[in-house]
């Protein structure tokens, strides 16, 4: 059996990843940040480009776009 319960791992897990969002890249912007831009430009009306499109030019991933959007 483990030792610590279902809601302490969340926790735990939740807390990485504001760790890892708060990191910053080799361009000098958070991983935040580009999940930010990403939201914006997907939000903007004049935008024609998908999800997967906008984190491969970001250097970021799409299932972490979309974990940082929950």
């Amino acid at each position: 059996m483990r030792n610590s319960p279902a809601g302490e791992r969340f926790f735990k897990k939740s807390e990485i990843y504001q760790q890892k969002a708060n990191l910053k890249t080799a361009e000098g912007q958070t991983v935040r940040e580009k999940y930010e831009l990403i939201d914006r430009t997907l939000e903007s009306a004049s935008n024609n480009l998908s999800v997967s499109a906008l984190c491969d030019t970001a250097g970021a991933s799409r299932s972490g776009f979309y974990s940082w959007k929950k």
